[in-house]
Parts: C-alpha cells; structure tokens; sequence
C-alpha cells in the first residue's frame, strides 16, 4: 500500500475523482479532513444579565398582577411620611390620621390594602425570579455538560487523526528512504556497468593494439 493509499484508507485526505477516472483504483492527494464539534453555546443564552429581566418598572409588575388603581397608593403616604420624619412615630400617626378625618376620598384602611396587594405581587414576582434564576442554572448545567461531551469526543478524534497522521509519516518515511536506496543502487549498478564495460572495451583495446605492434605497425585508434 502506497503513502496515498493509506492516506486514503485512513479517510484522511480525499481522492482525486479526475485522478481516480484515469487511474481506476488509484486516487490523488486532496485536503486533510478533520471533523470537530461545535463547542459554543447558543448565542441567545450569552446574554449579559443571562435571561433575568432586571429594573422591571414596578407598574409594570402591579398591572400583571392585576391589582386595581387606588384613589390614594401607598406609595404616596410613604412620601408624606417621609416629610414628617422629623417626628417621633407617635405624631406621625396622628397627623396621618388627621389627613384621613380631612379627606372623605381616602382611608387609611384603603391604603394599607393597597400596600398589602402590592406586597404580595412584589413575593410573586421574586418568585418568579428564583424560578428563572432555577431555570438558567439547569441550562447552564445541561449545557456544559454537552460542552464537555462535545469537547471529549473531539479530543478523541484529534487523538485518533494525529495516531494516524503519525503512521501515515511513519509510511511515508519508509517509502521515502526506499526510493532513496533505489536510486543509489541504480546509480552504483550503473557505474558498475559502466566500470566492467570500460574494461572490457580496454582489454579489446589493448588486444588490437598488440596486434598491431605484432605485425611493426602502430594500431590507429
């Protein structure tokens, strides 16, 4: 088997269709063919914050919760309580009850119920949250260990290719140091021809030559 042929054989390189056409069996060099696997994981997934939503407007997570609009949010009276925290916890309560008794459109029940409902959506949502972090965290982990998979089937592979690779040199070189050898045994038998031939074509030189001293004339070469 040629370095070709084993090359080949090995499905290392691929063999010359026109090559292949004229020489029947025999096939040429073509490119070297290593298969690898994808290691890189879905590009959706390489998101910076990783598919959490972060700064959802709270708005936002109260309409999905379908909480009702309140004539007084409590996001107000935590802003009035802000500009009376001057005062002890005692005359905070009272002005803030003495706003309730002023104001027929409000109640302070109304307001601790739309600060409860609010709570409430705000669990659900974290909720929600540790769900999808949960999520992401099994993705990441599946994915991985396909990664590693991935990544131990293509190590193999090279293992395998470059086993092949090596014998394929191995071959290679042997048949470069037999075409070595045979062409310096053509060349030593050619000068050992080329060396008993000259003796030979010498000996009927000198044979003439003798002749021709033989008879008292000199033999024209």
């Amino acid at each position: 088997m040629s370095f070709k042929d084993f090359l080949i054989k090995a499905k290392l390189v691929e063999p010359d269709p026109v090559e292949a056409e004229l020489e029947g069996a025999s096939s040429g060099p073509g490119e070297l063919i290593i298969e690898t696997v994808a290691l890189s994981p879905n590009a959706d997934a390489a998101t910076e914050s990783g598919g959490i939503a972060e700064n959802t407007p709270l708005e936002t997570i109260y309409a999905g919760a379908g909480l009702p609009a309140s004539n007084f949010p409590a996001e107000r009276l935590l802003k009035v309580l802000d500009g009376l925290r001057a005062m002890d916890a005692v005359h905070q309560r009272a002005a803030v009850a003495a706003m309730d008794a002023a104001d027929d459109s409000w109640q302070i029940e109304d307001v601790l119920a739309d600060a409860a409902r609010k709570v409430k959506a705000l669990h659900v949502h974290v909720s929600r949250l540790g769900t999808a972090l949960a999520a992401v965290q099994e993705q990441e982990k599946r994915q991985k260990a396909k990664l590693n998979q991935d990544y131990e089937a293509l190590r193999q592979s090279i293992a395998e290719q470059m086993a092949q690779l090596q014998e394929a040199a191995q071959l290679a070189a042997g048949e470069h140091a037999n075409a070595l050898n045979a062409l310096e045994a053509k060349t030593l038998a050619a000068v050992g021809a080329s060396q008993r031939e000259q003796r030979r074509l010498q000996q009927e030189i000198e044979r003439l030559e003798a002749l021709g001293r033989q008879l008292g004339q000199d033999q024209q070469a």
